[in-house]
């Protein structure tokens, strides 16, 4: 029902959803990033969906779903250091990973590098995050890599 409500436009409803999910389920990650999706894509409230997060890690321990999720979080609220070093914590256990979640993973490390401006690293992750795509999410990997226009008139 939530992805339902997500596709017709119905934010609200979607989030009710994941707040039940959360009540009914408190150990499913699901739950908690359905409703952080909702304020960090429908509010723009980051902070709201940084503290969602952080209830889900705590009740549904790591997950790697949740920790992309809380990645991105840090991205959105420019908290870069942390989504830095949660990136690095990421690596080691990276063989958990599914191939989207990779993709993911170093998509989001190559923003990292982007804002720190370390351009030629920023590349790298982000061609290797194209490789672990499938053809849907490479999309996504695609508008992401939006900043490459400028990269390309630096010197890497």
């Amino acid at each position: 029902m939530y992805f339902i409500y997500t596709k017709i436009g119905d934010a609200a409803s979607a989030f009710k959803i994941a707040q039940q999910i959360i009540e009914y389920f408190p150990e499913d990650e699901r739950g908690y990033i359905f409703a952080a999706s909702y304020y960090k894509e429908q509010a723009y409230d980051y902070e709201s969906a940084y503290r969602i997060l952080k209830k889900g890690l705590e009740a549904a321990a790591e997950t790697n779903q949740l920790n992309l999720s809380l990645m991105s979080t840090y991205s959105n609220m420019e908290n870069y250091e942390s989504a830095f070093d949660l990136a690095n914590t990421m690596f080691k256990n990276k063989k958990d990973l599914d191939n989207n979640s990779l993709s993911s993973l170093y998509k989001d490390q190559g923003y990292n590098y982007y804002v720190k401006g370390m351009y030629s690293k920023a590349v790298k992750q982000y061609q290797i995050a194209l490789t672990y795509a499938d053809k849907k999410y490479q999309k996504r990997v695609v508008y992401f890599m939006s900043f490459w226009p400028q990269i390309k008139n630096r010197r890497i």
